[in-house]
């Protein structure tokens, strides 16, 4: 089958490598999708190792992936061939001590079933959802990512009415913002683009503001009253973006740190921000598997159209294409499959 492999950092090529057997419990799928993500492009870069260079690599740490089941394991009793199915790609192992706090996001014995970009991909069947034909493989690669938005909505503990402020109007903002409106939250977008923003008005912010022509800071004080935000989610991975985020904040305010910040950096803050605000600061990484059924079950409702944000999809030829385009952002989500003819939506 068809694969990219990595070499070294930006070292990407397309190679020939052989097709998976899926053990007892595992299937087969054929690969009709995967969305690129902010980690596949510290991958890509070298800024984080997931599998080594060469051979091991083919299918990169592509997870946001999506097809149909061609083959399954003896043991198998919950799938079928020909079944259109997206991907759990990190059972927890249940048996660490972050999975027996409920953690299951940060098990420390994940077992990856990555490697979406290329033409066939293993993964484990109990993570594995059956899909209807009401949404299309490319709407269903958010899945992964809009899992990540609802675990977050689920430590927020986002009320009715609250003022939410999303930081960031790229695709994981703009999932933030369509989840934060189905929990009947007051939504204001930030981004220096406007073509985001009105994207994320079209997704049901309640206010965008351009933070390249207007202070922020000003305008969400305007909109609240003085009172400023009850939550507010950092969707950049930016230190200049998280120190925004302390003086956004209300009295009693949550702010979550929700993109990795590559390379590392130290945040500079006035400490009495949450000393006399009683202000929490807390990350959300990840999600947990009822989460993913969530977000499962929101895409085939018909709640939301998440068609608005995929901006791209292109053959698996042209990955380092999509790659620049998600770095740069030049689109927003941008799709991978390995059999069609390049298209921009």
């Amino acid at each position: 089958m068809k694969a990219a492999v990595l070499l070294g950092p930006g070292k990407l090529i397309i190679d020939e490598v052989s097709v998976p057997k899926p053990r007892e419990y595992e299937i087969l799928v054929k690969i009709q999708g995967c969305g690129i993500c902010p980690t596949d492009i510290r991958y890509y870069n070298g800024l984080k190792l997931y599998f080594p260079y060469g051979k091991e690599s083919y299918g990169l740490f592509g997870h946001e992936w999506v097809g149909e089941v061609v083959e399954t394991g003896r043991y198998v009793d919950n799938l079928s061939v020909g079944d259109k199915v997206v991907v759990d790609f990190q059972p927890p192992c249940g048996r660490c001590r972050p999975c027996k706090m409920g953690f299951t996001n940060l098990c420390t014995n994940k077992k990856f079933y990555a490697r979406g970009f290329a033409e066939y991909a293993l993964a484990y069947s109990p993570y594995v959802y059956k899909l209807s034909n009401k949404i299309s493989f490319e709407e269903a690669c958010l899945t992964e990512p809009l899992a990540c938005c609802i675990h977050t909505n689920q430590k927020t503990n986002v009320q009715k009415g609250e003022s939410i402020v999303v930081i960031g109007a790229g695709p994981m903002g703009l999932l933030h913002t369509i989840v934060s409106r189905l929990s009947g939250a007051r939504v204001i977008a930030i981004d220096l683009v406007e073509d985001r923003l009105s994207v994320a008005s079209r997704l049901g912010a309640n206010f965008v503001i351009n933070s390249s022509v207007e202070d922020p800071v000003d305008k969400v004080m305007s909109i609240t009253d003085g009172d400023g935000a009850d939550v507010v989610i950092v969707t950049a991975g930016s230190k200049k973006a998280i120190e925004l985020s302390y003086n956004l904040i209300g009295v009693g305010g949550r702010i979550v740190i929700f993109a990795g910040v590559y390379p590392p950096t130290n945040i500079e803050f006035d400490p009495n921000i949450l000393h006399y605000k009683e202000a929490i600061v807390m990350g959300s990484h990840a999600y947990r598997p009822i989460e993913f059924q969530r977000a499962v079950h929101i895409l085939e409702s018909g709640y939301v159209d998440v068609k608005k944000i995929i901006s791209h999809v292109l053959p698996l030829e042209k990955l380092e294409e999509g790659f620049n385009i998600a770095e740069k952002g030049l689109g927003l989500k941008v799709i991978v499959k390995p059999t069609i003819e390049a298209s921009t939506r």
